[in-house]
């Protein structure tokens, strides 16, 4: 496995983040890389509609940005593979941190099924698997019509929430697809680890998961080179 990197250094331009990118060819307007890097450097703080989102939770009203780390790669603590999820936000919440993994998305779906990565996983893969099913609360057969991605992007901000002492983890999709591609699997993966009534420009919350308090969100903004556009709440999908 890759060391993960614990020394930083600031963004000069959303281009920095090209060499961290899993597929750095992806970096485009209006793909996903481009948009997290563009819109969050530009911002400098949490993007008007990420917080408009994160704000239906009382919790987080007020929550300043303290750092944001792009393309952040993060052990979940079997030494396999890090997960590498597009940014980690370290959240200041009154007195006290709060962590939140972005997922960007554009039309990109959430991957395979749990089931698919199954099908033809090493002997580590379905270890890695079954611990992240358990990790909340689901057997591999409940967890088998779930897309794989979002077990171990959430699992992510649970794992950096006990890294940094924090109590709160929040793993928030930043959509900027008109149709909210992947909402279905989304609302699916909530619901089977106990969060009812997901949708866009909303967060629901908490569960406990391995003692934090895990909140999900999806902010449904669009692609736009001179910013973002704050959208009304939709309920389509995308075509798979």
């Amino acid at each position: 496995m890759t060391k993960i990197r614990r020394i930083h250094v600031p963004m000069l331009s959303p281009d920095d983040v090209i060499p961290h990118l899993g597929a750095p060819g992806h970096y485009r307007f209006p793909r996903s890389g481009w948009c997290i890097a563009n819109h969050w450097f530009v911002a400098n703080d949490l993007p008007d509609l990420v917080r408009l989102t994160l704000e239906t939770i009382p919790l987080f009203g007020g929550a300043e940005l303290i750092e944001g780390l792009i393309e952040r790669h993060v052990e979940l603590g079997d030494g396999a593979t890090a997960s590498q999820t597009d940014l980690l936000a370290i959240l200041g919440v009154g007195t006290e941190l709060a962590i939140m993994a972005i997922e960007g998305k554009v039309d990109e779906t959430f991957g395979r099924l749990v089931s698919e990565e199954l099908s033809e996983a090493s002997e580590r893969k379905t270890a890695r698997v079954r611990r992240l099913a358990a990790l909340f609360g689901l057997s591999v057969a409940d967890a088998g019509p779930l897309r794989y991605q979002l077990f171990h992007r959430t699992a992510s901000a649970i794992f950096e929430a006990k890294r940094y002492r924090a109590k709160s983890a929040v793993m928030m999709v930043h959509s900027f697809d008109a149709n909210d591609c992947g909402l279905s699997d989304f609302k699916q993966f909530a619901a089977a680890i106990g969060l009812a009534n997901a949708a866009p420009t909303w967060t629901v919350g908490p569960v406990d998961v391995a003692g934090i308090a895990l909140y999900l969100g999806w902010t449904a903004d669009r692609p736009s080179n001179e910013g973002y556009t704050i959208v009304d709440r939709r309920k389509s999908d995308c075509l798979e």
